[in-house]
């Protein structure tokens, strides 16, 4: 399933899937974060029309999904480093980390929050 979640750069999407993995079915999420890069503007001089509102939706629908797997475009973003080391051996389970999907939402609105106020000021 394809999900838009735009506001990083208008258009952007996630993309999930269930995956079965030694028996067992596993949510996968492969997901554009809401990160803001340095210098972008969401309300004042917004970088385009929209940018706040569609970071809010991403927001919204990332907090609203069902997620046990998640992975994104940089390793940083989903601790890609803490959960696997170079020749670790094979789990389906390395990845599974609902928490850490929610919670690494959550702390990209809290920023996004804060530079709506900033930019406000």
């Amino acid at each position: 399933t394809v999900l838009e979640t735009p506001g990083h750069t208008a258009g952007s999407s996630s993309y999930l899937m269930e995956v079965n993995e030694g028996g067992r079915d596993y949510k996968v999420a492969i997901a554009n974060m809401g990160t803001i890069n340095p210098g972008k503007k969401l309300v004042v001089d917004p970088t385009y029309p929209g940018v706040s509102d569609d970071f809010a939706e991403t927001f919204r629908r990332q907090k609203a999904l069902d997620v046990d797997v998640w992975v994104s475009a940089h390793g940083s973003q989903y601790g890609l480093h803490d959960k696997y080391e170079a020749g670790q051996a094979y789990s389906p389970d390395t990845f599974v980390d609902p928490d850490g999907f929610l919670a690494a939402v959550e702390r990209l609105e809290r920023l996004y929050l804060e530079q709506i106020a900033s930019e406000r000021r």
